[in-house]
């Protein structure tokens, strides 16, 4: 995976694309979260499905609390626009 994922990532980085606010949350939620079902799904196989779910869950919990800034701003905006 380091083989494959770090180059493809900095190969990545040098494009104009990171210029844009989302697209690093967006890639790297989905990364975590392709881990995430592929642990559980191994995790499953071997018969730990109650780990499975904790793993998965804890992925879950933690690409929301990568999502929790952007989110207090997209908050404060809207605050903004509904108090006169």
């Amino acid at each position: 995976m380091m083989r494959v994922v770090l180059p493809f990532w900095q190969k990545l980085r040098s494009f104009y694309l990171f210029d844009l606010p989302y697209l690093p949350l967006i890639l790297g939620s989905s990364l975590l979260y392709l881990c995430s079902i592929i642990v559980t799904n191994l995790l499953e196989e071997n018969d730990y499905g109650s780990i499975a779910f904790i793993s998965h869950l804890a992925i879950k919990i933690w690409i929301v609390t990568l999502w929790l800034d952007k989110l207090s701003e997209l908050l404060k905006q809207w605050e903004k626009l509904l108090v006169p």
